[in-house]
């Protein structure tokens, strides 16, 4: 659990429950955009089960609820998943709904569970693909103006270089592939 945090960019304190709290986790839940795209995979299918769970669950309660209810329109389980799926994605047909109270605050959870979810999920995607580059340019602009700085002196200040495209690399904008270039061309100058 504690491994996992650190992939997510943050510390988890372990507690009776879980993890208690996620520092670095962005309000909605997402992983800072420098997470390792591993981290995205899992935080994407951990929010999918628990939906799913979720869906599985209220299905079930709302159809127990709501067998023998007169006028009730969800009478079989897969009335009751079809009906949970549509409220959940917030498309909401009406061809089914719940007439019981029970049934309501069922259904009310679930509204709460699919809007969250929903706007979560495309929060996360928004971020992850529209703020990322716009980061990653003054980084990059960062990298040309490390690498530019040592041309005029070999040796002095190639640390410093290493340091700073080192840690451009833990950020995630440059690449394994690129840190290993730019690291080869300033070994050379020196």
């Amino acid at each position: 659990m504690l491994e996992r945090s650190r992939e997510l960019g943050g510390g988890c304190w372990p507690s009776s429950g879980g993890c208690r709290r996620w520092r670095g986790v962005g309000v909605l839940g997402a992983p800072p955009a420098r997470a390792k795209p591993r981290a995205w995979g899992r935080l994407l299918a951990s929010t999918g089960l628990v939906v799913a769970l979720a869906i599985l669950a209220l299905s079930a309660a709302v159809l127990k609820a709501e067998r023998g209810a007169p006028d009730a329109t969800i009478t079989s389980l897969p009335e009751a998943l079809w009906w949970a799926m549509t409220t959940t994605t917030t498309v909401g047909y009406g061809d089914l709904a719940p007439v019981t109270a029970d049934g309501r605050v069922y259904g009310s959870i679930l509204m709460v569970i699919g809007i969250g979810t929903m706007g979560t999920v495309t929060a996360a995607l928004a971020s992850r693909l529209f703020l990322a580059p716009e980061r990653a340019e003054p980084a990059a602009a960062e990298l040309g103006a490390a690498a530019r700085a040592g041309e005029g002196s070999a040796g002095a200040g190639a640390l410093d270089r290493l340091a700073r495209l080192g840690e451009l690399r833990e950020r995630g904008v440059v690449t394994d592939e690129e840190f290993a270039r730019k690291k080869a061309e300033l070994l050379e100058r020196v």
